[in-house]
């Protein structure tokens, strides 16, 4: 019979042969409480942070005898020059926007968008990635560890829109899963938003210091560059194969996902590889954006779905609408490949490191719109690995 435990730290389920097979457990880090989900068996781990705007904080691989962190600052919150990392949800706005282009011209950083006469002010990446959310649940099965938050949001004076947001984590054998939900209240108009994702990855800890070596496959023919502002400036063509991660065209790049968003990074030596699949509705076929950067500095590549390009609120391209009492879901799976050893498997739990995720999302409906949760349960499929 499967043994189960649990203790005030989490839950545990165990598995036939005695490891965890998955946990979900409120740890510290830097003194922040976070919620650490981890797959033993499967050497996956991954954590969220209620109070950092319910961001996906950690993510983890154990792989070689020891775990090893995949995001750009992961786990780490001390002060930093510039981009501060880890995996932040990006809501109503992605990026920069500009009720008038003109204003960033002499302010790039006074970010605003136009509604119904008024030009009203937004931070740049939205409203919510500093806020802390209420965590609502957490738990263990043998087959899956979640958790979830909740953030009830307005009506403001510069975005007088009442929401609730949940985001959900999950962590399931190799694959790690988070959705954002987003709930319209009773609004007396269509509640206009995009969002995305600023996944951050540093893979030095498990590709080694020629990590940067590696590529990314499954990006469509074509992109676009981004000028001063971050927004869309020329179209280019992509070749169809294999691209380096520091390809001077994915530096900072606007790439049309199409109707599969998927995505693989495969490291230099070509056995460990991080697929990235998402999906959501948006108002446009074009809607669905990859968005890559590389840190000047090269310590960081960036590969963020987004649904809706830049200034979206502002020009509508791919924006969602989404109606009074109406939700809508942006769902992002991530799973990893490398052939591991049973000595690794045991010592993923000898050594378990911090680290953990939850439920399904809402099927969405024609121009952003989306059926009630109760009615949309379902699953992105993640493609069999080629393994």
């Amino acid at each position: 019979m499967i043994g189960r435990s649990v203790n005030s730290n989490g839950c545990t389920k165990k598995n036939r042969q005695g490891l965890a097979a998955h946990t979900a457990a409120m740890t510290q880090r830097q003194g922040r409480p976070v919620v650490s989900l981890r797959s033993d068996a499967a050497g996956t781990a991954a954590a969220l942070s209620a109070q950092d705007g319910a961001e996906l904080c950690s993510l983890e691989v154990f792989d070689q005898g020891r775990w090893r962190q995949l995001l750009y600052r992961g786990g780490d919150w001390r002060p930093v020059d510039g981009w501060a990392g880890r995996a932040p949800w990006l809501w109503p706005v992605a990026g920069r926007a500009y009720a008038d282009p003109r204003d960033g011209l002499t302010d790039r950083d006074r970010c605003t968008w136009r509604w119904q006469g008024r030009v009203l002010p937004i931070p740049q990446h939205g409203l919510v990635r500093h806020l802390a959310w209420k965590l609502r649940h957490r738990s263990a099965t043998e087959h899956h560890a979640s958790c979830s938050a909740e953030l009830a949001h307005g009506p403001t004076a510069d975005y007088p829109f009442a929401s609730r947001l949940r985001v959900s984590l999950e962590v399931g054998g190799p694959c790690v899963q988070m959705t954002l939900e987003v709930q319209a209240g009773d609004n007396p108009h269509p509640m206009p938003f995009h969002a995305g994702n600023h996944l951050t990855f540093d893979l030095r800890d498990w590709w080694g210091p020629r990590w940067l070596e590696g590529v990314i496959e499954g990006l469509g023919p074509v992109a676009w560059t981004t000028d001063a502002l971050m927004q869309a400036d020329r179209c280019i063509d992509l070749p169809q194969r294999p691209l380096p991660l520091t390809d001077a065209r994915l530096a900072s790049a606007l790439i049309p996902a199409g109707a599969s968003p998927r995505v693989r990074l495969i490291g230099p030596d070509g056995a460990k590889r991080l697929d990235l699949l998402f999906s959501a509705r948006s108002s446009q076929p074009d809607g669905l954006l990859w968005v890559t950067y590389l840190d000047p500095q090269k310590r960081f590549f960036c590969c963020e779905p987004w649904v809706g390009w830049p200034n979206a609120i502002n020009t509508g391209r791919g924006r969602v609408d989404l109606p009074p009492r109406q939700t809508w879901a942006f769902e992002i799976k991530i799973q990893w490949h490398a052939a591991r050893s049973a000595a690794d498997r045991s010592d993923a739990a000898r050594l378990a490191g911090p680290s953990p995720l939850m439920p399904s999302p809402v099927a969405a409906g024609a121009n952003g719109s989306a059926r009630p949760v109760a009615q949309a349960q379902r699953r992105v499929p993640l493609a069999r690995s080629q393994a």
